[in-house]
């Protein structure tokens, strides 16, 4: 039997989707990817700490500047994303940072350097 998606719940888990998660059409690293979406979902305000759900997992990210090149990728285990976002947003040419799962790569979340 094949495993289930972490999350998910025979018969109730998440929906699998395509997203676009760079959309500009002058980077080379314009990309789209498969998302877990829940249909109970909701919308949630930025965090000063990432949720629990991605600081217990692998994780694959992906470092932009303003022009959306890459600058750094990096797999990290999720108990260290606070601190490892921490250290690039110290870098003043860092814009964002895309977050997926490692081992399939599906796309989480983005965070956003914020402005003071």
């Amino acid at each position: 039997m094949p495993r289930q998606p972490p999350g998910r719940r025979r018969g109730r888990g998440p929906r699998v989707v395509n997203h676009a998660h760079l959309t500009d059409p002058a980077s080379p690293y314009r990309a789209s990817g498969p998302i877990f979406v829940r249909e109970a979902a909701v919308r949630t305000e930025p965090a000063a700490e990432a949720p629990e759900m991605l600081r217990k997992r692998p994780l694959s990210l992906r470092v932009y500047d303003r022009r959306n090149m890459m600058i750094e990728g990096q797999v990290i285990d999720g108990a260290d994303l606070d601190d490892t976002l921490a250290q690039w947003f110290a870098n003043p040419a860092v814009e964002q940072a895309h977050i997926h799962f490692a081992p399939r790569g599906c796309y989480l979340a983005r965070a956003v350097r914020q402005e003071t």
